[in-house]
């Protein structure tokens, strides 16, 4: 790492605010960067495999071990990293502990919708990927984490580019 404007992007937020699609533009947005999209970190454990939300948090810290050895693996060589996935603030902290002394930028982008977007968003997508009430369910869970309003982006009624932005533009993201 030579500590040249390093950076970290961390999307989250409840399904159907547009963490994907946001994360894919910043990526590409950028001249060196990565996309680790959490879910594909995540479904690598295969026999034994259980849902996020039924996990006891072993696979959890076990994929955010991962996420950040990957993490570093791209720094290393000078790559943005762009992590897509639910990361609740309390994992904020593990990722502040290992990229803070070599001088990593950290954005924390909690995106948020309002119920009627996120439904209408989740209805928009292939059967198959639907998540239905747990998309509700993730939307008054973020409700209920009080988290630092300056972390949060609402995407209700923000265009794709006016999201891509404000998420590079502005610094009260920054952990």
């Amino acid at each position: 790492m030579n500590n040249k404007n390093l950076q970290i992007f961390v999307i989250t937020g409840p399904c159907g605010v547009g963490k994907s699609t946001i994360s894919k533009m910043i990526a590409s947005n950028i001249k060196n960067s990565a996309l680790i999209e959490g879910d594909n970190i995540y479904h690598m454990v295969i026999g034994g495999h259980v849902k996020p939300w039924e996990d006891d948090g072993t696979y959890l810290e076990l994929f955010l071990e991962n996420v950040l050895d990957i993490a570093e693996n791209f720094l290393k060589r000078d790559i943005t990293v762009v992590l897509d996935y639910i990361i609740y603030p309390e994992d904020t902290k593990k990722i502040i502990s290992k990229f803070r002394e070599k001088n990593v930028d950290i954005k924390y982008i909690v995106l948020m919708a309002d119920k009627n977007t996120i439904l209408e968003r989740d209805i928009s997508r292939d059967v198959d990927c639907r998540m239905g009430d747990r998309s509700i369910e993730l939307l008054n869970e973020y409700k209920k984490l009080n988290i630092e309003n300056k972390y949060i982006l609402d995407t209700t009624s923000l265009s794709k580019e006016e999201i891509l932005k404000t998420i590079m533009m502005d610094k009260r993201f920054i952990l």
